[in-house]
């Protein structure tokens, strides 16, 4: 979790550098999605603690993340080759 929270960081800082301000503004809302899944993340977490296991929806929201985390990334290098 830590791991994708760093992804989620350095993704806002490279987002920042970006020139063009509607690829700007693109990647600042899947951004924002990614923020949402987080907090989804954290009120499952209450869940999973409560009952002391995880759940078969914490695992499918770490997969969406991770594979949403993975999409801006490769995002971000293909706004990088086109600046």
């Amino acid at each position: 979790m830590d791991e994708l929270k760093a992804r989620r960081d350095n993704i806002a800082i490279t987002i920042m550098n970006i020139k063009r301000a509607k690829t700007r503004t693109d990647l600042q809302k899947m951004l924002k999605n990614i923020d949402n899944t987080f907090s989804d993340i954290s009120r499952e977490l209450v869940e999973c603690r409560r009952i002391h296991k995880e759940t078969a929806h914490y695992q499918k929201l770490i997969e969406n993340i991770t594979n949403s985390i993975e999409t801006v990334e490769q995002l971000l290098v293909f706004a990088a080759l086109m600046n």
